[in-house]
């Protein structure tokens, strides 16, 4: 009976964990809403943005790329925060020999989580200034609007603003290829079984190679869609990045698929070339880099009306298996014959949790 209770609390903390969401009230007046893996929800950018119409065209450009600059800051919080339950859990658990390898990852953290802290009184100390200069401005007579490089240079906010305007058509795709903000929609089913999701879709020798060969099903690593192209794709994401690992004669490749909801894509992106990489930075600032084996000729489905990208990819360099086996994943790089991108990953233990099947898996 005693057994039992404690299962049943086990499984009761884990739905709450699943459902439970998360709010993070700023100085500002911003709500950053996040759910219970730290994927964005919501927030009223929007709203404060309506609050403020009366203001310069000018002025309301930089409040709308501060307030967007403090959300993302949000969300890099919540995910080093559920980094920081992760790594507490996993040192209650770790052996003798673990338990400083995990203590020096959580000081890594934390030093993480203090310079976001700091970044974020900095981005409030702006946004302030911003407002009192709004409220001066009020109660003088009107004069001629100033530049916009002027109303930059007076809040101090150079290396924050982006100058965008705030009502436009549906932009191209190749109008926002620079962007990088990255927005997990949560999928609660997804959540709950993926610790135990380990689907071999290949368990056996390679015809080719005639060497032992496991591979796993294809998964979701991360979607993006580009903050002002929201509106236009509701239903689904602008790109959604999909990985499917294998372990062959005892090396780890990737099958990697980048599918984007544009006809038109190839235009801004480019291709991925044999001779570019790809690449995997970790929470503790460590890079692993990809190197292309074989790449697909983007294609169209055009029943979904979607692009497709396929790339094959193996370590570039075999000794960097220990940190994907140990390190958490913060974001996952593309060399496009454009230029290169990074995205963001809240999915952290994604590649931990796939190679974990691999080496369970006999």
């Amino acid at each position: 009976m005693k057994y039992f209770f404690l299962v049943l609390a086990f499984v009761s903390f884990s739905v709450v964990s699943i459902s439970a969401q998360k709010q993070y009230s700023c100085k500002s007046g911003q709500n950053v809403v996040v759910d219970g893996a730290s994927n964005f929800l919501s927030s009223n950018i929007q709203e404060l943005l309506d609050e403020h119409s009366a203001w310069a065209p000018d002025s309301l450009a930089l409040y709308q790329s501060l307030l967007e600059k403090e959300q993302r800051n949000r969300l890099e919080l919540a995910k080093l925060e559920r980094l920081m339950a992760i790594l507490d859990y996993d040192l209650q658990r770790a052996d003798k020999e673990e338990k400083n390898n995990f203590k020096a990852k959580q000081q890594t953290a934390k030093k993480d989580i203090s310079r976001c802290e700091k970044e974020y009184e900095q981005l409030t100390g702006l946004i302030q200034k911003l407002e009192k200069r709004q409220e001066k401005a009020a109660k003088e007579p009107k004069v001629a609007e100033r530049p916009v490089e002027q109303t930059v240079a007076e809040v101090g906010a150079e290396n924050i603003v982006t100058n965008q305007p705030l009502n436009e058509e549906p932009p191209k795709a190749e109008e926002v290829k620079s962007e990088k903000i990255v927005i997990n929609k949560i999928d609660e089913h997804a959540v709950k079984i993926k610790e135990n999701n380990c689907e071999v879709v290949f368990k056996g020798k390679d015809e080719t190679s005639r060497k032992k060969r496991i591979t796993l099903a294809p998964q979701r690593l991360l979607t993006y869609t580009p903050e002002k192209m929201k509106n236009y794709f509701k239903l689904k994401d602008f790109m959604t990045i999909s990985v499917a690992p294998e372990k062959h004669n005892g090396k780890y490749n990737f099958d990697i698929e980048a599918r984007f909801a544009s006809k038109d894509v190839m235009r801004s992106y480019g291709v991925i070339l044999k001779t570019d990489f790809l690449r995997m930075q970790f929470v503790n600032g460590k890079r692993v880099f990809l190197k292309v084996l074989d790449v697909t000729e983007p294609y169209l489905d055009r029943q979904g009306g979607e692009t497709i990208y396929k790339v094959k990819c193996t370590l570039n360099n075999e000794q960097d298996i220990s940190v994907l086996e140990t390190q958490y994943l913060d974001s996952f790089g593309i060399m496009w014959s454009t230029g290169f991108e990074d995205y963001m990953v809240y999915d952290v233990d994604f590649i931990l949790r796939q190679l974990k099947c691999l080496r369970n898996d006999r």
